[in-house]
């Protein structure tokens, strides 16, 4: 565990200078912006809002002007994230403890319902881990070869050295944009560890992902629950669902 003296109230955390960085959608969920709007001012830590077509351009403008702006890290946020005072706190103690180039929390997909990350099965074969052992989390980090940008820190000094383009989305052989695609964000940690950087996993730290579900009445009138995803595939109520 860290230590208790890594981890004081918000407001004596020695922080280093942070910009927080968000891709901004003309609506969002609430509660996240309420979570930022609550918890980022105690940290002194204010939000670059960028806002475009596309995702990955807009996040790579907001990250140069953190840079541009002499900042040590840049905490990269999704619009869909829900956290806690205590969730970045920590983050914030791992990344100065350990001196780390970029540390992101645990959070789970919101239609895979799997965590965003994924591990090195060794470092050796470079093949990634299909399962994933809760003992692998006995530690504070766990070292990851992908993440997310939920809740993201990473060091604003691996960033200005990182080749260009940071994200920029790959069609699979045939040049489709099916299940072989690679996106913005998976070829960014792409890129981010063939430059030699490195991408922790904090064990102890987990944040919400905000999920809209349609809600069915079943044949009992309880909850169904459906994906709207599911919703526009089937372009139907879910099976079980009232008639």
């Amino acid at each position: 565990m860290i230590p208790a003296s890594l981890l004081p109230p918000a407001q004596l955390v020695p922080a280093p200078k942070v910009r927080a960085v968000m891709s901004v959608p003309r609506l969002g969920f609430m509660d996240m912006f309420f979570c930022a709007l609550g918890i980022l001012p105690k940290f002194g830590i204010e939000v670059s809002k960028t806002t475009g077509a596309f995702w990955g351009q807009c996040m790579e403008r907001g990250m140069e002007q953190a840079i541009a702006e002499g900042c040590d890290y840049v905490l990269t946020l999704d619009y869909d994230s829900v956290f806690t005072e205590r969730h970045l706190e920590q983050l914030l103690a791992l990344a100065v403890h350990y001196n780390l180039d970029a540390v992101a929390p645990i959070q789970i997909g919101r239609r895979s319902e799997m965590p965003l990350f994924r591990l090195r099965a060794s470092s050796a074969d470079g093949e990634w881990m299909r399962e994933v052992s809760r003992d692998t989390f006995s530690s504070d980090l766990v070292r990851a070869g992908s993440a997310h940008f939920g809740l993201t820190l990473i060091k604003a000094s691996k960033l200005a050295s990182l080749p260009k383009p940071w994200f920029i989305g790959q069609p699979d052989e045939s040049g489709r944009w099916g299940e072989g695609r690679i996106d913005d964000d998976v070829n960014f940690w792409r890129g981010w560890e063939a430059a030699g950087n490195t991408l922790h996993i904090a064990s102890r730290v987990a944040i919400g992902h905000a999920e809209l579900k349609v809600l069915w009445p079943d044949v009992n009138l309880e909850a169904l629950h459906q994906h709207p995803s599911e919703f526009w595939e089937r372009r139907s109520a879910p099976e079980g669902a009232w008639t």
